[in-house]
């Protein structure tokens, strides 16, 4: 079984021939766009997050604020 399995994987990805594509000046353009919408999208949620964020941070590494401290 396993070696029919290998047959096939062997069959599909390394004996294969060119493919002969093109890849127009836009597509590059959609990939850059892409990234960049990715890494705005990751910065939004950790900006909407970060008081959250930074409690987590705070309890992990246990680290006192200027809240913790009373004054008498």
């Amino acid at each position: 079984m396993k070696a029919s399995i290998l047959v096939v994987v062997w069959a599909l990805f390394f004996n294969s021939s060119a493919a002969y594509a093109y890849l127009d000046p836009g597509t590059g353009s959609l990939i850059i766009q892409s990234l960049i919408g990715i890494i705005a999208a990751c910065m939004a949620a950790v900006g909407f997050y970060w008081t959250k964020v930074i409690t987590v941070f705070k309890k992990v590494f246990k680290i006192k604020g200027p809240d913790n401290h009373k004054l008498d």
